[in-house]
């Protein structure tokens, strides 16, 4: 598979209460996705938590891929 069969990704960013970092966050979180994407259109959802599983993950990206059989 590749990036052209992604459909959706989700991504969980932990939120902080600074607004410039929060912003710096934000951007390169984006800015990496429409890089892995380049320019492929999937949904794309951005959602901002107060922690993950670890304290030092910042971000969880969840990605979902389909492929027609035999594609």
């Amino acid at each position: 598979m590749s990036a052209r069969d992604i459909i959706s990704v989700t991504t969980y960013v932990v939120y902080t209460s600074d607004a410039g970092e929060m912003a710096t966050r934000l951007k390169l979180v984006m800015g990496a996705r429409d890089a892995a994407l380049n320019g492929h259109l999937a949904a794309s959802t951005l959602v901002t938590v107060p922690a993950l599983a670890r304290p030092e993950w910042l971000m969880e990206i969840s990605v979902l891929a389909a492929r027609q059989p035999n594609s």
